[in-house]
């Protein structure tokens, strides 16, 4: 699988995960039937069972759990998938029409999307292809594009090498800072780090005791890692 160049956003440049996509399909070991365990956990052991079987299962499972404890004891979790509308959406047509748990979005989106909101107040960002060709200093502020958003990268090297500089800010030396004409890696200190060990070193104390914090206590502010 490749990317299309048509695309002027990924410029036929696609993550690795997508790129192996195919592979992954088509895989020979890719489970492609129902398998129902019938030996205890932990024990490899499985029988493989017809898709109407599986369903009916999942059904009565379903239904037998609501009608005990009420509708949202069952909740849908799920993601991306493939992205597209059925495999993604589609589960919530079944949430809604059995009143079953609701949420939003997704346990690691909600809560990056609530802190960078509560940091920045709102999601706001350009076109990384005006960056590409129009930035004259991109900074990368606590991201790792190298690895996570691989067409991020790709864009701000191309203004790197139009002549842009790069700045990373992140107390790691991550893959996305080597790159960079500038890390500036946020200041490690010390003294933080020998109050969250003596800190941890009482709090094994009282786990060990049964002992209760003594009144007033407070946990030190955690501190960055030290930039490897």
């Amino acid at each position: 699988m490749r990317g299309s160049k048509r695309n002027t956003y990924t410029g036929g440049v696609i993550c690795e995960k997508v790129a192996r996509y195919a592979e992954r399909v088509h895989h020979p070991d890719r489970l492609t039937h129902p398998l129902f365990r019938n030996g205890p956990k932990g024990s490899n052991q499985w029988k493989r069972i017809s898709w109407d079987e599986a369903l009916n299962r999942v059904a009565d499972a379903f239904t037998e759990k609501a009608a005990k404890y009420g509708a949202e004891t069952v909740w849908p979790y799920f993601y991306a998938g493939t992205m597209g509308l059925v495999q993604r959406d589609g589960i919530n047509r079944l949430r809604h029409a059995m009143k079953y748990s609701r949420w939003f979005s997704t346990i690691c989106v909600t809560l990056s999307d609530t802190g960078w909101i509560a940091g920045v107040g709102a999601k706001r960002g350009i076109d990384m292809r005006e960056v590409a060709q129009h930035s004259d200093l991109v900074v990368i502020w606590g991201g790792n594009p190298v690895n996570t958003q691989v067409n991020v990268m790709q864009h701000a090297m191309a203004a790197k090498k139009r002549g842009a500089k790069l700045v990373v800010v992140d107390p790691y030396r991550t893959g996305t800072a080597e790159k960079a004409d500038l890390h500036l890696a946020l200041p490690f200190d010390q003294r933080d780090q020998q109050r969250k060990g003596k800190h941890h070193h009482q709090r094994r104390q009282q786990v060990a005791g049964r002992q209760q914090p003594k009144r007033g206590y407070q946990r030190p502010r955690t501190p960055f890692h030290q930039p490897g």
